[in-house]
C-alpha cells in the first residue's frame, strides 16, 4: 500500500481531510495502509473486515455457516417455520442427502453441475444477496417437495440465477478478474498452515446446504504455487487513527465472528465497531431501513462528518428486518409465480 500512502502524500493539500475505505478484501489492504502511514489519513473505515489471519480455504465452510445462522432465523419466523418445522437447519441437511440419492430430477439443474452442486452454489450466491437470501427457505421447501408446480417453479429459479448456462454468480465481474494476482496473494498472505487438504475441502463441500465453490482446485494450485514471504501478514495495525468498523451478523464472506479479532484490537477512543444483525456481506448496501435508506451509509456519513465524535447510529433500529416473505417482483422473477412458497 506504499503506493495509496504516496498518493495522498504527494497530491493532498492544506487542510484537507483524507478518508480511506475498504470493503471486504479491500479492509486487508486498509489494515496493511494501517501498517505503514498509521498516522496519515482522518479516518478509515472498514466493512466486511477480512481480517489478517484469515484463511480462504475457509470460505465454502464459513458460507455454509452462514446459511446455518440464516435458518435459525427462519425457526423463530412463524411463516418460515410453519414451512420447514421447528429445525429448519435439520431439514436443509435432510435434503443434501436427498439430493445426493438423486431426488428431484425433474428440476433439471444447469449443465454441467449435480442438483446438489447446483443448488449449493445457488444458495451460496444468495447469501451474498440482500433482495434473494430470505428466498432460500422456500427453495428449501419446493426442493423437498417436489411436486408438479415446484418442478416448474424450480427450473424458473435455476434459469435466473445460472442464465441457462453454467454460471452460477460470476457475472461480469470476473471476466476482469486478476486470477494470478489473487492467486498470488491468497497463497502467500491469506492461506493456513499446514493447508488442508482436497480430500478435506471436497469432504466440506459435499456435505454443504450452501457453498460458494471457492476451494475447488486450489489445494492442487496451492502445492505448485512460487509464494513469497510478507512479515506483515497476519497481525493488525498499531494505530491512533480514528476508525469505523461495520460488520454484518450475516456476513457469508466476513463471518461476524471472524471479524472480532478487529474490534477487540481496534480499542483506541475514536475506533468503532458496530454490528448490523441482519447485513450481509457489504453493510452498506445491506442495511436498507424503512425509510429506504442505508443505516451503513448513515453511520459512516456521520463518522466522515466527525471521526472524533460518536456515530450516530439511531438508525440501527430502523434496519429492515429478514423477510422471508418476499416481494411479488422479485418472487415472479426468481419462481415465476406470485407466491414463493406455493
Amino acid at each position: 500500500m506504499l503506493d495509496l500512502g504516496l498518493l495522498i502524500e504527494r497530491t493532498r493539500r492544506d487542510g484537507q481531510p483524507v478518508f480511506v475505505y475498504g470493503v471486504s478484501y479491500g479492509t486487508y489492504w486498509a489494515n496493511r495502509y494501517l501498517q505503514l502511514f498509521p498516522g496519515q489519513a482522518n479516518g478509515v473505515v472498514l466493512d466486511s473486515i477480512a481480517a489478517p489471519g484469515t484463511s480462504l480455504a475457509r470460505q465454502d465452510e464459513d458460507a455454509n455457516e452462514a446459511a446455518r445462522d440464516l435458518l435459525a432465523l427462519c425457526a423463530k419466523d412463524a411463516g418460515c417455520a410453519g414451512k420447514l418445522g421447528e429445525d429448519p437447519w435439520a431439514k436443509a441437511l435432510a435434503l443434501v442427502t436427498k439430493l445426493g440419492s438423486g431426488h428431484c430430477p425433474e428440476a433439471t439443474p444447469p449443465p454441467g453441475f449435480t442438483m446438489h452442486e447446483a443448488v449449493r452454489l445457488a444458495f451460496g450466491t444468495m447469501l451474498m444477496q440482500p433482495h434473494l437470501r430470505g428466498y432460500i427457505p422456500a427453495a428449501i421447501h419446493r426442493l423437498d417437495r417436489c411436486a408438479a408446480n415446484d418442478v416448474v417453479a424450480l427450473r424458473t429459479f435455476f434459469g435466473a440465477l445460472y442464465g441457462g448456462g453454467g454460471g452460477g454468480g460470476g457475472g461480469e465481474m470476473l471476466k476482469s478478474w486478476g486470477f494470478v494476482l489473487s492467486y498470488n496473494i491468497v497463497f502467500s498472505e491469506m492461506w493456513e498452515t499446514p493447508p488442508p487438504s482436497r480430500e478435506a475441502l471436497s469432504a466440506i463441500r459435499e456435505g454443504a446446504v450452501a457453498s460458494r465453490e471457492i476451494t475447488a482446485g486450489l489445494p492442487e494450485l496451492f502445492a505448485m504455487w512460487p509464494r513469497y514471504v510478507e512479515p506483515r501478514a497476519g497481525s493488525l495495525a498499531v494505530t491512533d487513527t480514528p476508525m469505523l468498523m461495520l460488520a454484518g451478523g450475516l456476513d457469508p464472506a466476513t463471518l461476524l465472528r471472524k471479524q472480532t479479532p478487529a474490534r477487540d484490537h481496534f480499542r483506541g477512543p475514536h475506533q468503532h465497531f458496530i454490528e448490523i444483525p441482519s447485513a450481509t456481506h457489504t453493510v452498506i448496501a445491506s442495511s436498507t431501513t424503512s425509510q429506504n435508506r442505508s443505516c451503513g451509509t448513515t453511520i459512516m456519513m456521520s463518522f466522515l462528518e466527525d471521526p472524533t465524535g460518536t456515530p450516530d447510529t439511531s438508525c440501527l433500529a430502523d434496519v429492515v428486518p429478514l423477510d422471508f416473505a418476499g416481494d411479488a417482483a422479485t418472487t415472479n422473477a426468481l419462481f415465476g409465480t406470485s407466491d414463493p412458497w406455493d
